[in-house]
């Protein structure tokens, strides 16, 4: 697991009332700023603002990018300017984001140096991204943006398949760092016909979950994985 980093703020609240920042242009460059390569905030999280508070908001943590935060709810306090801290009001509810985001104690928050949050408009991530890149699917935002030392994990780097050629059950082995890996699969014939469907279910690192296939007519099926909004497709020979 990625431990914590500090961030260089460059600003010093505590010797002014104003916050002063150097103009970083897009969230790669922010988030690596000052690390000399490596990731320098606390946190990475796609997220959805579901509550607002008189000094902060409450977000829905959808898939975690970086970071020892578990999925759930979580609090992002307000900034007051000074401290370089962005106030939360310029979200709206039920808003998807990306948020970068710094740790404080028990307490985090989103600095106004540079770009710490990028929008998700239907599964679109737009803003700033790194130069050269403002929006991106979010499947290609995962599998194609590296930040300095930080790659975000492809589903199939962290779920490894196999057999691929059997007579009867599938094993979908998790490799994540993570114990709380929500997963769930299709089945789908040549024809594309949905065969077999799951429930979503959790898969911790190194433990394995079965798909039966051995009572399926000969033939190629496609096997679905989706996982944090992350898909990946893989082809299976039942023999």
């Amino acid at each position: 697991m990625k431990k914590y980093l500090p961030f260089l703020f460059l600003c010093l609240p505590f010797l002014s009332t104003a916050c002063s920042c150097i103009d970083i242009p897009t969230f790669c460059e922010t988030i690596t700023y000052g690390g000399d390569g490596e990731v320098t905030v606390g946190l990475i999280v796609r997220a959805r603002k579901t509550k607002t508070l008189n000094d902060g908001m409450v977000v829905e943590i959808q898939d975690v990018l970086y970071g020892e935060e578990s999925d759930g709810s979580l609090i992002v306090r307000d900034g007051n300017g000074a401290d370089c801290g962005l106030h939360t009001g310029v979200f709206e509810e039920n808003e998807e984001l990306i948020l970068a985001l710094h740790r404080f104690g028990e307490r985090y928050s989103i600095s106004i140096c540079g770009h710490n949050f990028l929008r998700i408009e239907d599964n679109t991530v737009r803003g700033n991204i790194k130069p050269g890149i403002n929006n991106l699917s979010y499947e290609q935002f995962l599998r194609t943006v590296d930040c300095g030392d930080l790659k975000f994990s492809r589903l199939e780097d962290i779920l490894k398949v196999y057999p691929t050629l059997t007579r009867g059950p599938v094993q979908l082995e998790s490799r994540a760092e993570r114990n709380d890996l929500r997963l769930r699969y299709n089945v789908y014939n040549a024809l594309g016909r949905l065969m077999i469907q799951s429930n979503e279910f959790a898969l911790a690192p190194s433990a394995s979950e079965f798909i039966e296939m051995g009572n399926l007519a000969k033939g190629i099926y496609m096997v679905e994985l989706v996982a944090e909004f992350r898909k990946v497709v893989y082809r299976i020979v039942v023999q």
